[in-house]
């Protein structure tokens, strides 16, 4: 992307936190509700997009859609998010496919991007994706992919390889859908070492975003482990935007970032939906006094914020980025 366009985005560095799930309450809807209907995604981000009054406007972000087109089995509930309740074995990653695109849950995500640009006026569309060491993860399960990736490595190559295909392909439909730019998270990579990171995450990501990146599209990188001893690594992925969670120092990786990329991150999430707004206004301002000096700094969420964050912490975030962003 241009850095003509990512300043139209984000030139006025306001903050941007990861506000999708919390937009059931603004509509009142559950959260299979938001889900399960492209409608009520579009409507939520419509509805947060004027609330916030925001540039660029983030959907669903959900590691069990993918993993799910690979065969995983996913529990759904009404006001949770779905979990991955039965695995896949690697003896069964030789003969794994995925299913044709389209044929589930991505699908939503495709239309609720579409739908969202139809009533959005002016402002970016962004597209959650999973990672692809995110996916294998969701598939065998954390332990499983750190023993594969030390012993037996040409395995774990093998189902890197297929999900890499497979999002290329849900990237390319993403892009079909009207969508302008993705959100690829990869939490995953924040929970193995450096070597394993290069190999099952940035290497396929490298790959990834040269292959969908022009000048209108975005690509935000996203991971909320600490990822420190990695970030080299990271850093030459190729994306235009890196957000960071609450896993790592976000001044440190400011530093090991490309010069000049936007940096975003990293409000806890879990003390917007179990603080009060007391806490989370020292939470902002301490990280905003922390990042003093760095111009390519946006104030954000670690990762999404949960569907019970009230939205009183959530404009006590704002107000303190108005008062200590100065």
């Amino acid at each position: 992307m241009t850095n003509e366009l990512i300043n139209k985005l984000f030139g006025d560095r306001r903050p941007w936190p990861l506000l999708i799930y919390p937009g059931i309450s603004l509509l009142k809807i559950t959260l299979s509700e938001l889900l399960s209907s492209p409608l009520n995604q579009a409507l939520a981000m419509k509805t947060i997009a004027d609330k916030c009054s925001f540039n660029a406007v983030i959907g669903v972000i959900d590691a069990t859609i993918e993993a799910e087109a690979f065969g995983a089995k996913v529990s759904f509930f009404e006001d949770r998010l779905p979990y991955v309740s039965g695995r896949v074995r690697p003896e069964e990653i030789k003969g794994l496919r995925a299913r044709a695109l389209g044929a589930g849950r991505e699908e939503i995500i495709l239309k609720a991007a579409g739908k969202a640009k139809a009533i959005i006026d002016e402002r970016a569309v962004i597209a959650g994706v999973s990672g692809p060491l995110t996916v294998a993860r969701e598939l065998l399960g954390e332990a499983e992919i750190t023993i594969l990736g030390h012993e037996r490595p040409e395995v774990l190559d093998k189902l890197i390889e297929k999900i890499t295909l497979y999002l290329k392909e849900y990237v390319r439909a993403i892009k079909e859908s009207g969508a302008d730019g993705i959100f690829i998270n990869e939490p995953a990579a924040g929970e193995v070492d450096a070597d394993l990171c290069e190999r099952f995450s940035s290497r396929p990501l490298r790959e990834l975003v040269a292959g969908c990146m022009d000048p209108g599209f975005l690509v935000i990188y996203h991971n909320c482990g600490n990822v420190l001893l990695a970030a080299e690594s990271i850093a030459g992925i190729g994306a235009d935007i890196y957000h960071f969670g609450p896993g790592v120092d976000v001044r440190e990786m400011l530093k090991a970032m490309p010069p000049g990329k936007i940096v975003m991150g990293n409000v806890d999430p879990d003390a917007f939906a179990k603080e009060d707004a007391t806490a989370i206004i020292h939470a902002t301002r301490d990280l905003l006094s922390r990042c003093v000096g760095y111009d390519n700094f946006i104030l954000s969420s670690g990762r999404a914020l949960p569907p019970e964050t009230p939205w009183k912490n959530i404009d006590a975030f704002f107000r303190a980025a108005e008062v200590y962003g100065r």
